[in-house]
């Protein structure tokens, strides 16, 4: 993991050393939609059905472009970004448990380094693909449950990262980028695909965070 950071810390030096001028400021913020790939299926006696669903909330931050040739350029950024998601389990011995609820809604702290192409329309306007690489480190967590046992309801919360809430997920999460965005003047549609490489749950099961990015971005301006 240390040398993945370090990767991306030497890709931005490099490119800050490589070319000073010119560098565009840019704010992005959008919506998330995340789950999880390889969650292993729990072993609950009596378990009849699992019911998955996406997490969905948002992303914000800021993003530096260094221009290294006509079409290509460096970003690195800072992005606090949603993820997660919910599960259902559905059991057939109702006199005992019908159902159990689990959500958890995670925040992470990301910085994403990736290379962009692009390419000219109109004079104002351009298209561009991205690719490259993310390090998060997650600074928030909330997991809500409920369940039923023997005719009564429980419900409640717990801090992910608290030392005495659960310690199921990993605060560190890395992975790959790919993205294609659309830009007309200071502002831009782009959309991101983050696939998590990482396993992010403390028992080794390979779960890795795969999401889906749609953002509004807006240039603010040249940095002197």
């Amino acid at each position: 993991m240390k040398l993945k950071i370090y990767l991306l810390l030497l890709i931005v030096i490099t490119a800050y050393n490589y070319q000073l001028c010119g560098q565009t400021i840019s704010a992005k913020a959008g919506l998330n939609s995340s789950s999880l790939k390889g969650e292993p299926i729990p072993e609950v006696w009596g378990l009849e059905k699992e019911i998955k669903k996406s997490g969905i909330g948002p992303h914000a931050g800021i993003f530096l472009e260094i221009p290294v040739k006509e079409n290509f350029s460096l970003q690195a950024g800072l992005i606090v970004s949603h993820k997660g998601e919910s599960i259902e389990l559905i059991f057939k011995d109702t006199t005992i448990q019908k159902q159990l609820y689990n959500k958890s809604s995670l925040y992470y702290l990301e910085l994403p380094v990736t290379g962009k192409y692009s390419v000219r329309l109109y004079k104002n306007t351009t298209i561009y693909a991205l690719a490259g690489l993310y390090f998060g480190y997650g600074i928030i967590g909330r997991t809500e449950y409920s369940y039923d046992l023997y005719g009564k309801d429980y419900a409640g919360y717990y801090d992910t990262w608290e030392r005495h809430g659960s310690n199921i997920f990993k605060r560190t999460d890395a992975g790959a980028i790919a993205g294609i965005g659309f830009q007309m003047g200071s502002i831009g549609l782009e959309y991101n695909y983050y696939m998590g490489l990482k396993d992010v749950y403390n028992n080794d099961s390979g779960s890795t965070f795969q999401v889906m990015k749609l953002s509004l971005t807006y240039r603010i301006g040249k940095l002197k």
